[in-house]
């Protein structure tokens, strides 16, 4: 199982990154990213990484997922993402992220417009 712990729903995927999903990690359910203010302490990121990790320990003790071929999908603001990953890489939970090819398109007016392509996702050592 992928839970998908990012800004971005698995429902907006694109056909390419759900089925590699699919693929590589059977069924993808969504976890709400929370927002993180950007005036907190590292402190109070490190308190609200601990609660959802609290929350997501919880869901494995009661069944809702488990520990067994889970992996943790996690990209977004990125000292709580690295907070996160660490508890879940030392409580032996896979976190992988999902790379892409950025394209820019300039247009004459000045105005850009960024594409991304899914291409992989790729472990967090």
């Amino acid at each position: 199982m992928l839970i998908n712990f990012s800004e971005i729903s698995s429902q907006n995927w694109s056909e390419e990154q759900t089925e590699t999903a699919k693929l590589h990690f059977g069924e993808v359910t969504d976890l709400p990213f929370p927002q993180i203010n950007p005036k907190w302490t590292l402190e109070q990121v490190e308190e609200l990484a601990g609660e959802v990790f609290m929350d997501i320990l919880k869901d494995i003790e009661f069944g809702k997922f488990t520990k067994e071929n889970l992996t943790i999908h996690i990209i977004g603001e990125l000292t709580f993402c690295y907070v996160m990953i660490n508890m879940f890489k030392n409580s032996n939970i896979r976190c992988v992220a999902s790379t892409t090819e950025r394209t820019v398109i300039e247009e004459k007016d000045g105005k850009k417009t960024v594409q991304f392509k899914f291409v992989q996702f790729r472990d967090y050592l």
